[in-house]
């Protein structure tokens, strides 16, 4: 007569089994985060070279400060940088009802921006959400807003350790009055950074490399996450970025 398993013999396998998926699953789902950062870096790098390449088409100047389409103060290409990098990498960012899966959108943090107060070109066919009468775009990067007003790339005298590009904070990220990501990040906005690969996140440098950095802050993750001054790297540079330091200023030093 053929003997079967016990019952005890049944649950010891179904206990080790219970053990090995509990040591296995964290370690597969950490593998899947760095797949993805891998792939966010790689983002990044394309959109560095993207970016290194207008500037050599613009006499050395990257994205600079211009008055809008619709005549306001508010500044046009702090909106639409990743529109002027079209001739270059040949795609555009996916709108919202549409395709996400592009380099201009982390696949681990897919982010969304919405757009007012400006209009794109004619021929780039962005098209507008008539109930909110706003452009709703995945994009999960942001440029240093100060590439804006020091946009001559011979200006920034350590381009190599210098923003250029950061991930930011999905739309409603718990960030108090900063609560919706933007196209634009400067050094009294840090909140705004994104940092879920592994505590930290792909920064792009004004040389047009990509590394991975650990964000540190002082206090709690929620804290940080509402307040700029809590955020030691990226670094917090004050209430007035008209003087950025470290990183964020073109001038070495500072």
């Amino acid at each position: 007569m053929k003997k079967g398993f016990t019952l005890i013999e049944l649950l010891v396998v179904i206990a080790i089994i219970a053990i090995l998926a509990g040591i296995l699953f964290p370690v597969f789902a950490q593998t899947r985060e760095k797949a993805r950062q891998t792939l966010c870096l790689s983002n990044q790098k394309q959109i560095g070279l993207a970016s290194q390449m207008y500037m050599q088409d613009y006499n050395e100047m990257f994205f600079s400060h211009e008055r809008s389409l619709s005549g306001t103060a508010r500044t046009w290409q702090e909106d639409w940088w990743m529109y002027l990098l079209m001739p270059y990498t040949k795609m555009k960012v996916g709108e919202k009802t549409g395709n996400k899966d592009n380099f201009f959108n982390c696949p681990s943090n897919p982010t969304y921006v919405e757009l007012t107060g400006t209009r794109p070109l004619a021929e780039w066919n962005v098209t507008m959400n008539p109930a909110t009468r706003r452009y709703e775009l995945w994009l999960s990067y942001a440029v240093s807003e100060h590439i804006f007003k020091d946009p001559f790339f011979g200006a920034w005298e350590e381009p190599s350790t210098s923003f250029f590009m950061l991930e930011i904070r999905n739309k409603g990220g718990g960030q108090g009055a900063l609560a919706a990501g933007d196209t634009d990040i400067d050094c009294t906005q840090t909140n705004e950074t994104w940092c879920g690969h592994m505590g930290g996140a792909n920064f792009l440098f004004v040389d047009g490399h990509s590394k991975w950095h650990k964000c540190v802050y002082r206090g709690t993750e929620e804290q940080a996450r509402v307040t700029a001054a809590m955020w030691i790297y990226p670094i917090w540079c004050g209430p007035d970025d008209n003087y950025p330091i470290g990183p964020w200023s073109p001038r070495a030093g500072d």
